[in-house]
């Protein structure tokens, strides 16, 4: 009666059913606590329980089950502590707790089932040390302990299971040396030893295990070099090395495992160049090298100290590549330049030394959703062409030594289409910034794109996309931590797992950029993070900008724009950090819920604002926005500048003076009226921006 809708309880009743020798209710909506008449069933050799909501103890009348060969009761709610009397079970061949709220230690009465084929207590609340009769389970093939809280070493009776194909004890507080005796397994598929407190070099016996195809060591404080011995273990499918301190050079015989499709040894402290074909020995070393891992699909060697160039075979003969992570290392020379048609999704070569040009072949990886150059010494001219990648999601070349300005015709049909973080800070570009470049950006305007991290669910990441698209993205989740470094609300943040999912940012801080803010940015209606800070901007703060209900940091600061605050901005409840001193702005800062949290350094350095936070005041609060300043053309502009308008303007200021005289005279006669006040500084205000807007245009014709 598996996999129905079935409810309620199990009735006492079941223990009248005597003769039962097969019972299966697994895969339903069952609840309530295990009843102990179900050790009345002293036939049953088959008992499935999985998957249902069922709480509290096992009852100690499981005992009872001397017949029972296997016994599921997973994925509940079961809790306490394993019962002694389930050491009475001695023809139990498949015992599976796993994935419930068990605790206290594994009761040393299990060193009597014998003929135990399968112990699965994964995922539970299991503490204790591992003890030594564990290895009189000689006929143990599975054995997963991982997501508990065993402490303690490995006992060496481990290698007493020689028939044992999955050995699973990640995720505890193991502590100790991986011992020796592990070699003995030589029938061992899968080794899972990750996220506990081992330390040590990695035994060599290790490369007794021939049949292995997944060995996961990551998260341990592991030391000593890579041995060499893991070159036999020529079934290995996914290495995971990662977060350790293991030292020295990748050994060449990692090119033996040439089934590889999953390496990964970031955040170690391992040095030297990659192991690739050498000019001079290619065909001694070709068949020991990292080029000759065809298969491979993750490689991820970040946050190590190696160098060298990398080899272009990486990217030139590996169609089944999904990961290039080398981010943070010291390797040098260009970014390869013969990528072709792949399925590569991540590349990242950030905090390299990697230097000349972003290198075009990579438009023929169509598949590409994150690209992270950042932190090298990258040159040329910005790489619109990258435009053209239908999927990319990432694009950051901050900190680089990139120039010129933006001003490549537009290519036909949307450029970055599926853009959602769009990085060139710390750069050397300069100019105007194109007012269309961010009408491309299709995907920043779709707030339902967008979800806040408690709603993102991997399990529709992919909906949309083909099949093996749809896979890859779950292997990234699984597999991979996509890292990214961006400014985030004033600060330089580490983003980790898939969090762009959600996360719409544009930094264009620290280059040259001039000319005015484009006013298409108030488009994005998904944008979390813009930052134009340490630029040239000039101009009026866009009114548009208000349209972003979705903004939590705006930084607009050290530029060179004026204006008024648009009081549009205050009505963005998002809005968390503003940063928008050491500019030319003037006027009233406006009030508001959000506005009202923002201090002092959020406005200094501007010698025209008045109002709150600031110490002088601002009237009554209730001064309208000032309209934008209307732009003169070119003609008007050089007519006003012309001589035969001298005269013209001569009159206009005599008479701005009569004028002016009046109105003060009427203002000490009333007392200073408060339309009057705001009648002149709007005045001021606009005649004051007309000039200094033509003398700006008069100054960039004379250069």
């Amino acid at each position: 009666m598996g996999g129905n809708s079935l409810l309620g309880p199990i009735p006492h009743t079941i223990g009248n059913l005597t003769s039962l020798n097969f019972l299966d209710l697994s895969a339903n909506n069952l609840i309530g606590m295990l009843p102990h008449q179900i050790g009345n069933l002293q036939n049953l050799d088959y008992l499935g329980l999985s998957n249902n909501r069922l709480y509290g103890p096992i009852p100690q009348t499981v005992g009872n089950l001397t017949n029972l060969i296997h016994l599921y009761l997973s994925a509940n709610n079961l809790s306490g502590m394993l019962p002694h009397q389930i050491g009475n079970l001695q023809n139990l061949t498949t015992l599976s707790l796993s994935k419930n709220n068990l605790c206290g230690p594994i009761p040393l009465t299990i060193e009597n089932l014998t003929s135990l084929s399968v112990l699965e207590l994964f995922t539970n609340n299991l503490t204790g040390k591992l003890s030594p009769n564990l290895g009189n389970l000689e006929n143990l093939e599975t054995l997963s302990l991982s997501e508990n809280n065993f402490y303690g070493p490995i006992p060496q009776t481990i290698g007493n299971l020689t028939w044992v194909q999955y050995l699973w004890l990640s995720t505890n507080n193991l502590i100790g040396m991986i011992p020796p005796q592990i070699g003995n397994l030589q029938n061992l598929l899968d080794l899972y030893l990750s996220n506990n407190n081992f330390y040590g070099p990695i035994p060599d016996t290790i490369g007794n295990l021939t049949f292995l195809t997944t060995l996961l060591l990551s998260t341990n404080n592991l030391t000593g070099t890579l041995p060499t011995q893991i070159g036999k273990m020529q079934n290995l499918i996914e290495l995971d090395l990662s977060e350790n301190s293991l030292s020295g050079s990748i050994p060449q015989a990692i090119g033996s495992l040439i089934n590889l499709e999953y390496l990964m040894i970031s955040t170690n402290r391992l040095t030297g160049p990659l192991p690739s074909k050498s000019e001079n020995q290619a065909s001694m070393l070709m068949s020991s090298t990292i080029c000759n891992l065809r298969n491979l699909q993750f490689l991820v060697l970040a946050n190590n100290s190696l160098t060298g160039l990398i080899p272009q075979c990486l990217v030139n003969i590996n169609e089944d590549l999904i990961v290039l992570d080398l981010h943070q290392n010291r390797f040098h020379g260009s970014i390869p330049t013969s990528f072709k048609a792949n399925s590569l999704l991540r590349l990242n070569l950030r905090d390299n030394q990697l230097e000349g040009i972003v290198s075009r072949s990579l438009i023929n990886c169509k598949e590409l959703e994150v690209l992270d150059l950042g932190y090298n010494n990258l040159n040329g001219t910005f790489p619109m062409w990258l435009g053209a990648l239908p999927k990319l999601k990432v694009l950051s070349l901050r900190f680089n030594r990139l120039n010129g300005s933006i001003t490549s015709p537009r290519i036909k049909g949307y450029l970055f289409p599926q853009l959602r973080v769009f990085d060139l800070s710390y750069n050397e570009f300069s100019g105007d910034f194109p007012t269309w470049f961010f009408k491309d950006f299709k995907a920043m305007t779709n707030v339902d794109n967008y979800k806040k991290p408690q709603e993102i669910d991997i399990n529709i990441i992919g909906h949309g996309d083909d099949e093996r698209n749809y896979q890859d993205t779950i292997d990234i989740v699984y597999y991979y931590r996509d890292s990214m470094l961006v400014e985030m609300k004033g600060e330089e943040r580490e983003l980790l797992h898939i969090i762009f999912i959600m996360y719409s940012a544009i930094d264009l801080s620290s280059n040259k950029f001039e000319g005015h803010i484009p006013d298409s940015i108030g488009g994005l209606l998904a944008l979390r993070e813009l930052n134009l800070s340490h630029n040239k901007f000039t101009g009026h703060i866009p009114t548009s900008l208000g349209n972003l209900s979705m903004l939590e940091s705006l930084d607009l600061s050290s530029n060179q724009i004026g204006g008024v605050i648009p009081r549009q901005l205050a009505g963005i409840t998002t809005l968390e950090v503003l940063n928008l001193s050491h500019n030319k702005l003037m006027g009233c800062i406006p009030q508001g819920p959000q506005f009202n949290t923002f201090e002092l350094n959020s406005f200094q350095g501007n010698d025209g604002l008045k109002g709150k936070p600031l110490s002088q005041g601002c009237g009554n609060g209730k001064t309208p926005p000032l309209p934008a300043p209307k732009e003169l053309s070119e003609e008007d502009d050089s007519s006003f500048l012309s001589g035969c308008t001298v005269k013209v303007v001569a009159i206009g200021y005599s008479c701005g003076i009569l004028f002016g005289l009046f109105m003060g005279s009427l203002m000490l006669l009333t007392g200073k009226p408060e339309f009057i006040a705001r009648f002149v500084e709007e005045e001021a205000y606009i005649l004051a921006m007309k000039i200094k807007r033509r003398r700006s245009k008069t100054r960039r014709r004379r250069n």
